[in-house]
């Protein structure tokens, strides 16, 4: 507790894990050390807890190797409630039936500053997310996610956040669950902000988002999302920023992928529950039998608010949507509408 550690050096645990599609190397992998995360919460009267600060000046932790049963919290480190700086993982792999599964920190309760992940990371019935899977009371800055991720609930940065902050992160890797949540950024978030986080690789889930698959009393600014979404099965909903919107509010932020909805799509949200969207846009095409330029449903009128600056053709899909024949319902991209300055720089 309190101390510091700096690395000097990269760090080669094993070599070749990963494929280079992203896969895992099995031919080798009963020649892999697997890693023991660092910290244990097993036991609850003496929990061992990172609270230090680890700086990694960006030096490469190479080839963790994580691939168990029914194991939770698995990761470079169990938990954390310290700093994490500067640490970048890869040609690394994290699988577990268990949840709370991550490249960096399974259990966030501290600061994750710059830190970078190319880890493949998969969870058959639990969270997991690029660099962390929870995070609460916890601030994430600056961070980068370039694996592969999968699960039940999953995110590109992480599976879920409460009373927790990201900022200036950024997906890459493509992000998918068969039977929840993903997200861009995150799955899940509650009484958490998002902010200036871009997404620029393909999500889809039974509802998905581009930055978050469904936030609750969360607030969203400043957001991007370039990549295509889906939601896929019995899905609730796919939407260019998020799945579905409860008592959320987004703000200056924009969608350019296509967005494809087994059921309900929106160009921003697929659901929306009193909640707000401030001058914010579409400019992706929007396809699904219950589908809007902006959101798919408004539920609570009288508190879910869509200003006049949230732009493209239709604002609520519930009016536009085919009745009885369950056609689907196309919105083509506006091309004449320019995107504005400030979204040029930020893109």
């Amino acid at each position: 507790e309190g101390k510091t550690i700096v690395l000097n050096n990269d760090i080669l645990i094993n070599e070749n894990v990963l494929n280079e599609d992203g896969t895992l190397n099995e031919a080798n992998a009963n020649t892999f050390v697997q890693w023991e995360p660092i910290g244990d919460v097993s036991t609850v009267e003496f929990p061992r807890c990172f609270r230090g600060l680890l700086d990694g000046k960006q030096k490469n932790i190479i080839g963790i190797y994580i691939n168990k049963e029914d194991i939770n919290e698995q990761a470079l480190f169990s938990n954390n409630y310290g700093e994490l700086l500067n640490i970048n993982i890869t040609d690394s792999y994290v699988y577990t039936n268990g949840s709370f599964v991550a490249a960096i920190v399974a259990s966030n309760n501290g600061k994750i500053n710059n830190c970078i992940s190319s880890a493949t990371v998969g969870s058959n019935n639990g969270r997991a997310g690029g660099i962390f899977a929870i995070s609460e009371l916890g601030t994430i800055i600056n961070c980068k996610n370039y694996g592969k991720i999968t699960g039940w609930a999953v995110g590109g940065i992480g599976s879920k956040i409460s009373n927790s902050q990201i900022v200036y992160s950024i997906n890459d890797g493509e992000v998918s669950s068969s039977t929840d949540g993903g997200g861009g950024i995150v799955a899940h978030s509650w009484a958490s902000e998002i902010r200036s986080c871009f997404n620029v690789e393909s999500i889809s889930g039974r509802f998905a988002g581009g930055i978050v698959a469904g936030p609750e009393n969360t607030t969203i600014i400043d957001c991007i999302n370039e990549a295509n979404i889906l939601s896929i099965g019995t899905g609730w909903g796919a939407g260019g920023i998020a799945g579905q919107l409860i008592s959320s509010v987004v703000i200056n932020s924009f969608n350019v992928g296509e967005i494809n909805g087994a059921n309900r799509a929106g160009g921003l949200v697929a659901e929306t529950m009193n909640s707000k969207i401030l001058n914010s846009y579409n400019y992706g095409n929007v396809k699904g039998y219950e589908s809007g330029g902006i959101t798919h449903e408004c539920i609570g009128y009288r508190r879910c608010r869509l200003y006049r600056k949230s732009y493209l053709r239709g604002i609520v899909g519930e009016r536009l949507r085919c009745r009885g024949h369950r056609q689907p319902v196309q919105f083509q991209r506006r091309e004449s509408e320019p995107r504005t300055e400030a979204h040029r720089q930020n893109a």
